[in-house]
């Protein structure tokens, strides 16, 4: 018997004990194509120890679950037709944009089908049931900023449920609309937050099936934030500049970047502006972010404005600003937008980490390993409190950057630090 480290790793990397990967992964059976997938903490301690291995479907539910491959979670046995079917190459190339995210959807699931079936009542739905119901997603929305995804997303798909539901009882057409924005709304929360576990492939599903909704609704200004979102994933964000660039330029499934809403616009000048950056063009990458400087300039009323990108700002912009500066090598300039980004963030903000472990790069490059190792040691500290798997890697992403100085005092403190975060 040999210790499946691999999937111990993913596991303890969301924070989850034994029975929490057992609960999460029972709930994908209806994504899985089961009615019922029987699994408990002790099954998931006995792969873990190596005394059993996950066959079959399970195989399948645990590569979706943490958005690996059966390889990277230690699963050896010849590949199964099923999740790994979908894995990334196609997006890895840019044809998910081109083909409508067609590899995706080939595992789309539609959860008001899904849940349908388990409804004894259709609800029905008034103009103040709706206002309630819109000022629940903006409640969970505000919390996105601090709260653990792992947390929140359990609120998230129970609100999910509950607008799906609304929408299998044949709401009055005067509200249908809205009901399907909603639908979107709170379809690309959840994708966020999958995302933020990296649950990649899981993520995309959430998304796809939001942007279907905006379809539904016509809804152009959630349409052009949902195809935003979905560039943020690796696929685009780390291996398909060119792809971002083509959703973001371009009218894609019926949705284009100019009917965003001011902030997200703003937003999505900010993600131009990076893709830009890694493929060399500097030019691209500063005209993007002075466009996105005008478009937050001219937010005052965005609040009132739905989708509300609240998690975009000035202290964002100022962070987006120093990323694409460290991959134009301009690292003075990079440094001077993440200090001023981190002195606007709120102390309670996931998003410093991702600030933080940018500076942290900076340092390292200008040859300052003590600053670099404290600030990325500060960035561990808020990846760890929110449980946020993108905020942990990219700790880790720094951390190989200081491997030629591994024998240094900071950076035997800052491996303390992370052998403690386990």
């Amino acid at each position: 018997m040999q210790p499946n480290e691999r999937l111990r790793h993913h596991r303890l990397q969301r924070g989850w004990t034994q029975e929490n990967e057992a609960e999460e992964l029972a709930a994908l059976a209806p994504t899985l194509g089961e009615k019922h997938l029987p699994v408990t903490g002790r099954m998931v301690g006995k792969w873990e120890r190596g005394e059993a291995t996950p066959k079959g479907v399970y195989r399948r539910g645990l590569c979706l679950l943490f958005g690996a491959t059966a390889e990277e979670l230690g699963l050896y046995q010849p590949p199964e037709k099923g999740i790994e079917d979908m894995q990334r190459r196609a997006f890895l190339q840019g044809l998910g944009v081109l083909t409508g995210f067609a590899v995706a959807s080939s595992f789309t699931y539609e959860p008001w089908e899904r849940l349908s079936a388990a409804l004894a009542q259709p609800r029905r739905l008034d103009d103040t049931a709706m206002s309630d119901l819109e000022a629940v997603t903006a409640s969970l929305e505000s919390q996105y900023a601090t709260v653990a995804p792992v947390t929140l997303t359990g609120a998230v798909q129970g609100h999910l449920a509950t607008v799906t539901q609304l929408l299998d009882g044949h709401p009055p057409a005067r509200l249908q609309t809205r009901l399907y924005s909603q639908a979107g709304e709170v379809a690309g929360l959840a994708g966020w937050l999958s995302a933020d576990m990296s649950q990649h492939d899981r993520a995309l599903i959430y998304f796809d099936n939001g942007i279907k909704a905006a379809q539904e609704a016509n809804d152009q200004a959630l349409g052009a934030y949902l195809l935003g979102s979905v560039t943020t994933l690796p696929a685009f964000r780390e291996h398909s500049p060119q792809a971002t660039i083509h959703v973001l330029r371009e009218e894609t499934r019926g949705f284009r970047a100019r009917d965003a809403t001011p902030t997200t616009r703003a937003w999505l000048d900010s993600l131009d502006a990076e893709a830009s950056a890694m493929l060399g063009d500097a030019n691209g990458a500063l005209n993007a972010l002075e466009r996105s400087q005008a478009a937050i300039e001219a937010t005052e009323d965005a609040g009132r404005v739905r989708p509300i990108v609240s998690f975009f700002d000035h202290a964002r912009l100022a962070g987006e600003q120093g990323l694409c500066y460290v991959r134009l090598r301009r690292f003075d300039d990079a440094k001077a937008a993440f200090q001023t980004g981190l002195a606007r963030l709120d102390a309670s903000s996931k998003i410093r980490a991702r600030l933080l472990t940018g500076l942290a790069t900076v340092h390292v490059r200008q040859g300052e390993i003590e600053q670099a190792s404290r600030t990325v040691g500060e960035a561990l500290r808020i990846a760890t409190r929110t449980r946020t798997a993108l905020s942990l890697q990219q700790v880790y992403d720094v951390r190989r950057q200081l491997e030629r100085w591994r024998d240094s005092r900071p950076v035997r403190e800052l491996d303390e630090q992370l052998r403690l975060a386990g």
